[in-house]
């Protein structure tokens, strides 16, 4: 019999033990690092859209001025109606925009 004694079953156990604890802390410190890279990535690609999407949406809202302020010089639409509707299309926006 290998392991009559009980000690030497804990001593055993007690090795086997602190391998497996190692083992996944290493794994523990790859997974960190991975998941590091993934943010920084994430990051990135966010601030690229967000800017475009931003930008995409502040070109929509000064077309809108120019056309409507056409249409408003032409008598076609009131003052009123263009503030109105400049104003519901910046609150319509705001969904749009990403906070991070």
């Amino acid at each position: 019999m290998m392991f009559s004694h009980p000690s030497s079953i804990l001593v055993l156990a007690l090795v086997a033990v602190e391998k497996f604890r190692r083992h996944l802390r290493e794994l523990s410190h790859k997974t960190q690092a991975a998941a590091a890279v993934a943010s920084s990535i994430a990051e990135k690609v966010i601030g690229f859209f967000s800017g475009g999407l931003n930008a995409a949406s502040m070109l929509s809202v000064i077309l809108l001025i120019i056309y409507g302020a056409t249409l408003t010089i032409n008598g076609s639409m009131t003052p009123g109606s263009i503030t109105f509707f400049i104003l519901y299309s910046l609150k319509g926006r705001e969904p749009l925009r990403l906070s991070f």
